[in-house]
């Protein structure tokens, strides 16, 4: 998981300017924050799309109550097999179950009682 605090983020291309990625020559700072600590839902049910370019598996690590106490659908940008694979643990270990694959995307479901 990446350290709270801030990130130096690093505009996409004017080809596609919703690819920005993180690094140390970034032009712009942003705050880094757990999921956990800025939302606070239990017993609900959400739907959530994670898309960050490789840092799949830190947000993940930052969300794990917010998984865990919630169902509803999850989808996941996945860059490769060991990728795709240490999504699906750490779902599983939240409880959620692999619907379905599609392109780069992994999709999750988990069902609350």
């Amino acid at each position: 998981m990446l350290p709270e605090g801030t990130a130096s983020l690093i505009p996409g291309t004017p080809e596609n300017t919703g690819l920005p990625k993180l690094g140390d020559d970034g032009v712009v700072s942003v705050d880094v924050i757990a999921l956990d600590d800025e939302l606070d839902i239990k017993n609900n049910v959400i739907c959530i799309k994670i898309d960050v370019e490789g840092y799949e598996l830190e947000v993940l690590a930052g969300a794990g109550n917010l998984l865990r106490s919630n169902g509803g659908y999850a989808q996941i940008e996945c860059h490769g097999d060991k990728h795709a694979a240490e999504i699906a643990e750490i779902m599983d270990s939240y409880r959620w179950q692999f619907i379905d694959h599609h392109d780069l995307n992994m999709l999750f479901a988990r069902v609350i009682h």
